[in-house]
């Protein structure tokens, strides 16, 4: 006796993904992140849509992060518990880690203490409000960021004034935001300091 069994089998198109364009439109400081400027917000949107996309982001933040920063000697483990007045070297490191791996990139404000001389605050700066400036060719580097709390409407953010320009050269403004695309920790500044392997 012989038995037949009936498969069914379906035709599934393709998903062809759609990468970001970086648009550098005449008359504007800093180049668009996507057709609409709002790619950053799109990908953050996804993390909260999906439940999918955010288990695998979680799972590859908790393989970053482990147990956590600690220091080489157990009783100088103090200086983690202060990046700012507001959280701890982890805290910090929890959101720079989930940026860096939701966005490739991440952002730091640096708040230098007043001789410019030592880093008193350190805080994450959400990298969906965050915006490259121009490549200058004779520094080879990009040399200001633009940081806006929204980028929907870019017309009301000029005629606003609320763009913020940050430089990487301005050290000495007590305030000074880094945006890294690669991230080296390594033993300094309370245990741990960040190296720029590249700028965005």
């Amino acid at each position: 006796m012989s038995s037949k069994q009936k498969h069914t089998f379906y035709s599934v198109n393709p998903i062809q993904p759609n990468m970001p364009t970086f648009i550098e439109r005449p008359g504007r400081k800093f180049i668009e992140y996507g057709d609409d400027n709002l790619y950053p917000q799109f990908v953050a949107s996804l993390f909260y849509k999906s439940a999918i996309n955010r288990t695998c982001i979680q799972s590859k933040l908790d393989a970053v992060i482990g147990q956590g920063l600690r220091t080489l000697k157990a009783d100088q483990q103090y200086v983690l518990n202060r990046a700012n007045p507001l959280e701890s070297w982890n805290d910090v490191f929890e959101k720079v880690a989930l940026d860096y791996i939701t966005f490739g990139g991440m952002a730091i404000n640096v708040i230098w203490n007043q001789e410019g001389t030592n880093i008193a605050e350190i805080y994450h700066v959400d990298f969906t409000k965050v915006r490259s400036g121009y490549h200058n060719p004779e520094t080879d580097k990009v040399e200001e960021y633009y940081y806006s709390s929204n980028w929907a409407n870019i017309a009301e953010i000029y005629l606003s004034q609320s763009l913020i320009m940050h430089s990487i050269l301005q050290k000495l403004m007590s305030t000074q935001v880094k945006f890294f695309t690669g991230l080296i920790m390594s033993q300094g500044i309370f245990g741990t300091h960040f190296l720029l392997m590249q700028d965005l």
